[in-house]
């Protein structure tokens, strides 16, 4: 990874650092942590919060799954989108941000964080702060992605750094 901290210095939330921190715990110097090395008992505070997201490399092209959506995420959202592909969850141009953000994070295996405006009928004024970090079994392909989702409105539990 580049330098994690000057990734880390670019976190304005507290759980994104605290999320970061502990994936950084997690992995073997050099390498990537797997899904096996995230204990949810060890993070329960940020649970609510977090995705997981299969990465299939099937056909030679990379496609999304949401494994699992966590319950603050689903509430906001209004549905639960876990077991659903990125291509059947979102729509134009959403879609292909989504596709876009995790396939980076696929292909580098670096950490992102992202913001933009929610995609919440009728609420266009929230914005979703995610930071998503890679995950594989092997230490180096990324399969599965975690990401941190939150959102800047009366529900957040997003504290500023």
């Amino acid at each position: 990874m580049a330098d994690p901290n000057q990734f880390a210095a670019r976190l304005q939330l507290l759980q994104q650092r605290d999320l970061f921190d502990y994936w950084r715990s997690k992995a073997p110097v050099g390498t990537l942590p797997s899904r096996s090395d995230i204990d949810p008992i060890e993070i329960p505070a940020l649970l609510p919060w977090l995705t997981l997201v299969d990465v299939d490399r099937a056909d030679d092209r990379l496609r999304f799954r949401m494994r699992l959506v966590g319950t603050a995420v689903v509430q906001r959202y209004g549905r639960d989108a876990t077991g659903l592909w990125f291509d059947e969850a979102y729509q134009g141009d959403i879609l292909k941000r989504q596709d876009a953000v995790y396939r980076q994070a696929t292909e580098t295996g670096q950490p992102m964080v992202d913001s933009q405006a929610a995609p919440v009928a009728g609420k266009e004024f929230i914005v979703s702060h995610r930071l998503i970090l890679p995950l594989a079994d092997d230490g180096v392909h990324v399969d599965q992605l975690i990401a941190l989702v939150l959102f800047d409105d009366a529900t957040t539990t997003g504290d500023r750094v």
